[in-house]
């Protein structure tokens, strides 16, 4: 099994790297979220065939002789970068595990968390677009749990979010959105949402 990590540069591109079980002890505890970072010593290998949390031809390994420097955040790398996807798109993403799914929109309501007969907790979050169209999105597990936890701590009024790593799927000729490797970000400072 792998732990994606998706990393951007100062031209606002992102790579993913893919770090085995067995480098998560080396490198993991290195690495935070917004973090700046000098990394040398890597290995360019080819993208995931399926799964892909970016959708660019190449991916990065780490390897024993890799290396990861802090540095200074000096802000010429941007904070955030999303391979968006329109509401009215989803449908030609049913079933493609290709690359994972990145969408924007503003909290319409959200349901509690509930235990399906298999034991698996989800809660559905309805999001609607500019053109007040809505696509509905199942986050389980601890997905569902932070982004209970995130709404929580959100400022009161509007919140608009964009959540990552989805798939497209259809129930009863309804598309919707179901979270895998989710990340929930609300409210943040990111142009589209302004």
């Amino acid at each position: 099994m792998f732990t994606n990590i998706i990393f951007l540069d100062e031209e606002g591109n992102h790579m993913l790297a893919a770090l085995r079980n067995n480098q998560k002890d080396a490198f993991l505890n290195l690495l935070s979220d917004q973090g700046v970072y000098k990394i040398s010593n890597i290995k360019v290998v080819p993208r995931p065939a399926l799964y892909r949390s970016v959708d660019q031809e190449m991916a990065i390994n780490f390897y024993y002789k890799t290396r990861i420097d802090k540095v200074p955040d000096t802000g010429i790398i941007p904070r955030y970068k999303f391979e968006l996807k329109e509401f009215e798109e989803m449908k030609d993403y049913v079933n493609n595990v290709k690359t994972f799914i990145d969408v924007m929109g503003m909290v319409i309501s959200y349901g509690h968390l509930e235990t399906r007969t298999n034991g698996a907790r989800k809660m559905d979050v309805i999001l609607a677009n500019a053109r007040n169209e809505n696509l509905a999105v199942s986050l389980w597990e601890n997905k569902a749990l932070e982004f209970q936890k995130s709404l929580a701590t959100a400022v009161k009024g509007a919140v608009f979010v964009v959540i990552t790593g989805l798939l497209a799927k259809k129930f009863s000729d309804r598309v919707f959105l179901s979270s895998s490797d989710a990340t929930t970000y609300l409210n943040i400072d990111y142009a589209p949402l302004g």
